[in-house]
């Protein structure tokens, strides 16, 4: 069983084209090279035959003549001087109809520098002149040549192209794990699979897996801490507070009656940061199993369950419109979102306050009549820790700044996308939860 290599790929892929390529280019040259050569030795057979006969005061046959004796015939030049001197032959008379193509020289240099001329003595004193041109020649030497050439550069483009082809192929592993790697999201730490990969991105794979393993250890760890620092305090907070609450306060004076409403109101504080720990640690782990949840119900238990707080507040909440709008996600995290959203919006409501819910079929809006966002901070109102300038009716309902952290970790979880405007109702914020994209 052949091992799932990259070089592999790239290896058989890329020999066996390339072995093509030159077979067939060698192929090229060899059959074009034959037939030019075998054009010009015809042309010369058909030369040399018509200038025997026509020395036997005799002519060749038309018919016998072959195609390249056109093309050639111009190009040699055979003379016979007697050993008197006297002009015996002259092989360019055309060979077809019997003129003189060139006037008759009696020596050799006469022809001029374009003849490449070869000059024989007999011993009877006579001379032979056989001379060719040297345009033709090279031109012949420049076809031949070509012929040659073009099949190899033809043969090397194909290369060229098939080694960029198959390389590219033989790395598709390599950018398959690429673009695996890219399409997470930062809380996707689950094993690459490891099966089906090529040989040398095993120790990669295997490398990384490894990472990630480390990393969800780490984040389980950190997990645990918060999960256990916000239980812990838990207890004891709700133990101060009981102890506090069991003072009579008609007992007090009015100083330490509102000493002790500030230590009530601090371990309020602490209680709610705690929980809100917990929610941040739950939103930071791997997206729990999802469902299709009814938006409608989940939210007038949310609205049911801030009643009380909003009345404290002195906050008027109003449902404008309710659609039934049905979506895939998780149902816990849902109601912490919608949980925060209104409770922000209490939270930073003037006074008298008013809060304004809307549900559509593809979003909720949660209206406020409070100071709003400024545009330069509503990138960073998603921040964990980050505090708005509030009112003093806000400042004594100071949260701890991971409300609205959490609603952004909690959304892109579960596949939707959260905003916030200017609110065209109450000239407050408008926080937009869109869920268009989380329809089951």
């Amino acid at each position: 069983m052949r091992k799932n290599s990259i070089r592999s790929r790239i290896q058989w892929r890329l020999i066996p084209l390339i072995l093509s390529c030159w077979v067939g280019a060698s192929a090229l040259v060899y059959f074009g090279t034959r037939s030019e050569l075998r054009d010009a030795l015809n042309a010369q057979a058909d030369i040399m035959a018509t200038i025997i006969a026509r020395m036997q005061s005799d002519e060749i046959d038309a018919a016998d003549f072959g195609k390249g004796l056109e093309r050639y015939e111009d190009d040699y030049l055979i003379r016979i001087w007697s050993p008197d001197g006297q002009f015996l032959f002259d092989s360019q008379t055309t060979l077809l109809d019997g003129s003189f193509a060139f006037p008759r020289a009696t020596k050799p240099a006469e022809l001029g520098p374009e003849w490449r001329q070869s000059e024989y003595h007999m011993q009877s004193g006579g001379r032979i002149l056989i001379a060719r041109l040297k345009e033709e020649t090279n031109e012949l030497i420049l076809q031949v040549t070509l012929t040659s050439l073009l099949p190899l550069a033809l043969a090397f483009l194909g290369s060229i192209l098939a080694v960029l082809l198959f390389v590219r192929n033989g790395l598709m592993p390599l950018t398959q794990l690429s673009d695996e790697l890219a399409n997470r999201t930062a809380a996707e730490l689950k094993d690459l699979p490891d099966q089906d990969q090529a040989e040398e991105l095993q120790p990669i794979v295997t490398s990384l897996n490894g990472l990630f393993d480390r990393i969800r250890g780490l984040l389980a760890r950190e997990r645990r801490f918060v999960d256990d620092a916000a239980h812990e305090l838990r207890t004891p907070l709700t133990v101060i507070k009981a102890q506090c609450q069991s003072i009579d306060p008609a007992t007090l004076d009015a100083e330490t009656k509102q000493r002790l409403d500030s230590v009530v109101e601090g371990v309020d504080r602490i209680t709610q940061l705690s929980a809100r720990l917990l929610d941040q640690a739950r939103a930071e782990q791997p997206a729990p199993r999802m469902s299709t949840v009814k938006v409608a119900p989940l939210l007038r238990g949310v609205l049911a369950d801030l009643m009380l707080q909003a009345e404290e507040a002195g906050v008027t909440v109003e449902l404008l419109c309710m659609d039934e709008p049905v979506i895939l996600c998780a149902s816990d995290d849902l109601r912490v979102i919608l949980r925060n959203l209104v409770e922000n919006a209490i939270k930073f409501s003037a006074d008298p306050g008013r809060v304004c819910v809307t549900l559509k079929t593809d979003f909720l809006a949660v209206e406020d009549n409070g100071p709003g966002v400024p545009e330069d901070q509503r990138l960073h109102v998603f921040d964990r820790f980050f505090q708005m300038p509030e009112t003093e009716a806000a400042r004594m309902r100071r949260g701890a700044g991971l409300g609205l952290s959490i609603v952004m970790s909690l959304s892109q979880r579960n596949g939707m996308l959260v905003s916030v405007t200017d609110s065209v109702e109450l000239a407050g914020a408008c926080f937009r939860l869109d869920f268009s994209q989380a329809k089951p």
